[in-house]
């Protein structure tokens, strides 16, 4: 379905929110409204608010083009914000080729109807029954291990040449190569493409370099690389109050799940029984991977330790481990993940930072109230992980580290991190955060993931109100809202045909914290996982889901607040396509 205008996202971790370090930034933000914790590459190269909206969502066509987004009112510069199967024991990708074919043709989609999620609707999925089955990742060869970027200081632009000439034109510009993030391989080599992120000359200007860049004619694409920062905290909190959360302790047990114990809130949570995840439980538990483009996730959570593939973290240039707890110091991500306490052991509610309440056992809460606060998206990604653990745990976690605990990040990362997952295998991507404004290269990144039946999942924003945001507002990507345990849209919740495909519970549900813990959530970031988990489960029922297959299933929603797409997730209908 057709998405376009522009729009700022918002969302926030209790009141984690991402801008612009600067007033040429594109924000790339972590899409989450609040958190409350309790104790408990590319294998090619290297990871708003707006106005009222007449375009609608659809169809999921498997490539779009650009939607160029219009300036934005000053007012509305600054916003809170949200952000087969493989061995347990997968290991980093190494020495590949590039893939056999180029991934970026993309064609313009005709506009349509807005439709209200109170009306069933399919007119945007295929029939992919007459296919032919095969692996479409059979030919593509393994990725590569990224080369360590630069420190080369000149502002950076991501740069699509063809391959034969890339060298010429870099050295032409007096360009510093940075990383190659992805290129093509197709026959004719002649036309093969390569994206570079490069730093330019020192002494020019960003905006110099970009009209040198438009006016040469060998270059194909040229943007810049924008850096990302925190602003003023703002929005309310909507988990559950750390009074509220002391309440429930009491009534925690401890229950198996799939070879390991976990909290009775988290496996029989109420968010899960809203999505009829216990009805389709026994037969459904997932397959293939799920790339996780966040902070990070703690593979040595004992939740997660048998799902959790290796990764890659593209702020360090490292294969293998890609976890959160890298970015806090050494003493205190010692104090939690040290911790030995039983999950019935933990019962002390701490304020840990301006977003997060731990549950604790006593010593570790008295210790962590006297350090400074952890980093304001600590366990973003861990926290992701964990409610795709809860529906799909079968599935393989492919962490890919794309952003600081800080919740900062940069476009070229998260590019670099979907090729990535792509290279590696992944069949899901989910991506709980949001950019401002459309990349073209994010765009062309997305539309390589389809291309190779890879389904994209984002989260839809976190401000409240009808807005686009991306990569939520790009049609081949699962937009996903957030709402109540009542069915009712989730007030911080973005809503609108145009960014919405569906909904799925966001509110104060329970999931995995890094260290052996566990944390109480709310936004968009967490509803988006919960719907990544379900592409899992469709792809053991078909192993050749292909992202327009995925959105044909999602169409038999539950009905509920008008302006969320198909309705709210129903994994009974979707897996058994229900109407009714």
């Amino acid at each position: 379905m057709r998405k376009s205008s522009a729009g700022i996202v918002a969302c926030a971790i209790a009141a984690l929110a991402l801008t612009v370090t600067s007033a040429q930034a594109q924000p790339v933000d972590l899409t989450e409204q609040s958190v409350t914790s309790s104790s408990g590459p590319s294998p090619s190269s290297g990871p708003g608010s707006g106005g009222s909206v007449s375009s609608s969502r659809s169809g999921l066509d498997d490539t779009q083009t650009e939607n160029l987004a219009p300036a934005m009112p000053s007012e509305e510069t600054s916003t809170p914000v949200d952000a087969a199967l493989a061995p347990a024991d997968a290991t980093a990708p190494s020495d590949p080729a590039a893939p056999a074919s180029d991934p970026t043709n993309i064609t313009e989609p005709s506009p349509t109807t807005p439709t209200d999620s109170t009306t069933d609707k399919n007119d945007g999925a295929d029939n992919s029954g007459d296919q032919t089955q095969t692996d479409p990742l059979a030919d593509e060869p393994p990725p590569s291990t990224p080369v360590a970027p630069s420190t080369a200081a000149g502002p950076r632009f991501l740069v699509r040449v063809r391959s034969a000439i890339a060298d010429d034109v870099i050295a032409r510009h007096r360009l510093t190569p940075i990383a190659t993030v992805h290129e093509t391989a197709p026959a004719d080599l002649a036309n093969s493409e390569r994206l570079v992120l490069i730093a330019g000359p020192e002494d020019m200007s960003a905006a110099a370099i970009d009209h040198e860049m438009d006016a040469d004619p060998d270059i194909l694409g040229c943007e810049e690389d924008h850096s990302l920062g925190l602003p003023e905290l703002a929005g309310a909190a909507t988990t559950a109050s750390a009074d509220a959360i002391t309440q429930t302790l009491a009534a925690r047990t401890v229950t198996s799940f799939y070879g390991a114990d976990a909290p009775s809130d988290y496996v029989s949570q109420t968010a899960s029984t809203i999505i009829n995840l216990p009805v389709v439980r026994s037969t459904y538990t997932g397959a293939g991977i799920v790339a996780v483009i966040d902070t990070g996730v703690d593979a040595t959570h004992p939740l997660l330790a048998s799902s959790v593939m290796a990764g890659y973290d593209f702020l360090r240039e490292q294969a293998g481990t890609a976890t959160d707890l890298l970015d806090l110091d050494q003493s205190t991500a010692a104090i939690l993940e040290q911790s030995t306490a039983a999950i019935l052991e933990q019962k002390n509610v701490v304020v840990v930072n301006q977003s997060t309440a731990a549950i604790l056992e006593q010593s570790t809460a008295a210790i962590l109230e006297g350090l400074p606060p952890l980093p304001l998206a600590f366990g973003h990604g861990t926290m992701v992980a964990g409610l795709i653990h809860l529906t799909a745990p079968a599935a393989t976690i492919l962490p890919l580290k794309a952003f600081n605990a800080d919740g900062t990040s940069t476009v070229a990362n998260v590019v670099r991190a979907i090729y990535y997952a792509v290279d590696s295998g992944a069949r899901v991507i989910n991506m709980s955060f949001s950019v401002a404004d459309s990349s073209p290269e994010l765009m062309k990144a997305i539309n390589y993931a389809s291309s190779h039946r890879v389904t994209c999942v984002a989260a839809s924003g976190n401000l409240g109100i009808e807005t686009i945001v991306y990569p939520a507002a790009y049609r081949n990507v699962i937009a996903v809202a957030s709402t109540t345990n009542t069915d009712a849209r989730s007030v911080f919740s973005n809503f609108g045909d145009a960014d919405v495909t569906l909904a799925a519970p966001g509110e104060s549900v329970t999931t995995t914290f890094p260290g052996g813990h566990y944390a109480s959530a709310s936004g968009t970031s967490f509803s988006a996982a919960f719907v990544s988990g379900a592409v899992s489960l469709m792809l053991q029922q078909t192993p050749l889901l292909s992202p327009r297959d995925a959105l044909e299933s999602f169409t038999h929603g539950a009905r509920t607040t008008p302006r969320l797409g198909y309705g709210r997730l129903d994994l009974e209908r979707a897996l058994t396509k229900d109407h009714d």
